[in-house]
C-alpha cells in the first residue's frame, strides 16, 4: 500500500494532499500543465498491492470529473475533520484551500 507522497506521476505538478486515511488518499494539483487545479484520487491498497487505479504495479492519480469535485472535496472535509493525528489540520486547510478554487 503505497502512501500519497509515494505515487508520483510526470503528468501531475504543483500537488498537495488532501486526504490519506491509508486506504483512500486525494490530491490537488495541476494536471498535464493545466492552469486550473484538478483533483486526484485513488484506492491505495494493502501489502504488495499498489492499488487503484495502477499501470504495470505503478500507482496513479485517478482525475476526477468536474461536476464531482466540490462534492468530494465537502465529503473529504467532513471525514478529514474526524481524524486524529498531526495530518489532520493539515488536510482540513488545503481541503478548504481546493473548495476556494473550485
Amino acid at each position: 500500500m503505497p502512501r500519497e507522497e509515494k505515487v508520483t506521476h510526470k503528468k501531475w505538478s504543483k500537488w498537495v494532499i488532501l486526504f490519506d486515511d491509508g486506504w483512500y488518499s486525494a490530491i490537488w494539483g495541476n494536471y498535464e500543465n493545466s492552469p486550473n487545479k484538478r483533483l486526484g484520487v485513488r484506492w491505495n491498497g494493502e501489502g504488495s498491492d499498489p492499488g487503484y487505479p495502477k499501470l504495470f504495479k505503478h500507482p496513479l492519480w485517478f482525475v476526477e470529473r468536474e461536476y464531482l469535485v466540490k462534492p468530494i472535496l465537502l465529503e473529504l472535509l467532513f471525514q478529514a475533520s474526524k481524524l486524529n493525528g498531526p495530518e489532520a489540520k493539515t488536510y482540513v486547510k488545503n481541503i478548504q484551500q481546493a473548495l476556494s478554487e473550485v
